[in-house]
């Protein structure tokens, strides 16, 4: 296992500069590239939390949470649904009354109350399904002397005695100067699971979830006390409740490690103008940082260590320019898909 000295501090004790977040750690291991893109541009940790519309559904995390919103979905639903009713009949005497037009305008009144009725009648649906998940949850859990990922359901960690809680900061790691947030905890007793969504998962996991995982489960252990055991981190997908546990072993927090010199070396090498090579293009196809857009003077500049780059041009075959920020960064044509796509060429 590698020693966390010879990572986080030189030979004279100084805490190595600058700090780093996990999310930009994570960034480093998909691509040198992509993390100083991250790193320079000061990009926040990444929210994992799936968008959400008005018909869509966040679901909750606790039992009490669950009974307490379904309590006042059913109140809102009673709530909308006679407004659409009252709404209706002022409709209809507004008609009788005065003028058909105006008993008309009324019936919009009534579509109102009844959309979000709807919605929330969706909403109380949805709750009441995610109870009855609760309350069918069993008591099982990942073994934690295995090191193979092992699939879970949030219920059966539940129902296994854990408690879930939020940590509203950062938390950090002075020594190593690395700083991260998961989604929410698992606690019980001195046993600590970090959690965190995935919000697009194809069935694959790549070194970088590996190594974010490792860096929570690190900093729950320095966070947390002495004491505090964190045998493995939870990953769950998007919306759902299902997801897996990746074990805490001594290799991957040996590849977390190594992961965090690597990104200080990187970020060295750099100050010393010498930028990495181009990775594999294969990297580069849906990476965000050389997704190529149109130029729009002062709206799409790309600004790194607070200096504002010049552009790096592609152009599509009506001489419109593209740029990208991997692209302006590193004075390249990124192989991202939309490249190709709209075959876009470094000369016009």
């Amino acid at each position: 296992m590698a020693d966390n000295s010879s990572v986080a501090t030189s030979p004279d004790g100084e805490i190595h500069e600058p700090r780093l977040g996990v999310y930009v750690l994570t960034e480093f291991v998909f691509c040198h590239r992509a993390g100083l893109c991250a790193h320079e541009t000061e990009r926040e940790e990444e929210d994992d939390s799936p968008a959400l519309s008005f018909f869509s559904f966040n679901p909750l995390y606790s039992l009490p949470e669950i009974e307490a919103a379904l309590q006042r979905a059913v109140t809102d639903t009673t709530w909308f649904v006679g407004g659409a009713a009252l709404s209706a009949l002022v409709s209809v005497l507004l008609s009788l009354w005065i003028d058909k037009l105006i008993g008309v305008a009324g019936l919009f009144g009534v579509l109102w109350f009844l959309t979000f009725a709807v919605q929330r009648c969706i909403h109380a649906f949805r709750l009441n399904h995610q109870r009855n998940q609760a309350l069918a949850g069993q008591h099982r859990e990942p073994n934690p002397n295995l090191s193979d990922v092992q699939a879970i359901h949030w219920w059966d960690l539940i129902r296994a005695g854990f408690e879930t809680q939020t940590f509203q900061d950062p938390m950090l790691d002075s020594e190593l100067n690395l700083q991260g947030k998961p989604f929410r905890f698992l606690r019980r007793g001195n046993i600590v699971i970090p959690v965190w969504r995935m919000r697009n998962y194809d069935g694959r996991l790549f070194p970088q979830h590996y190594v974010r995982m490792a860096a929570f489960c690190h900093l729950t252990m320095k966070s947390f006390g002495a004491g505090v055991e964190c045998p493995y981190g939870v990953i769950l997908f998007g919306n759902e409740l299902e997801g897996i546990a990746i074990p805490y072993t001594p290799q991957r927090r040996a590849d977390f490690l190594e992961a965090v010199r690597s990104a200080r070396q990187a970020i060295e090498e750099t100050s010393r103008r010498r930028d990495p090579s181009p990775p594999d293009s294969s990297l580069c196809a849906g990476c965000p940082y050389g997704k190529p857009r149109i130029e729009i003077p002062g709206e799409t500049d790309n600004i790194c260590n607070g200096v504002p780059l010049p552009v790096v041009p592609a152009y599509d075959a009506n001489q419109q320019r593209f740029h990208s920020l991997c692209g302006d960064r590193f004075r390249w044509l990124p192989p991202h898909a939309d490249v190709e796509e709209r075959d876009l060429r470094s000369h016009g």
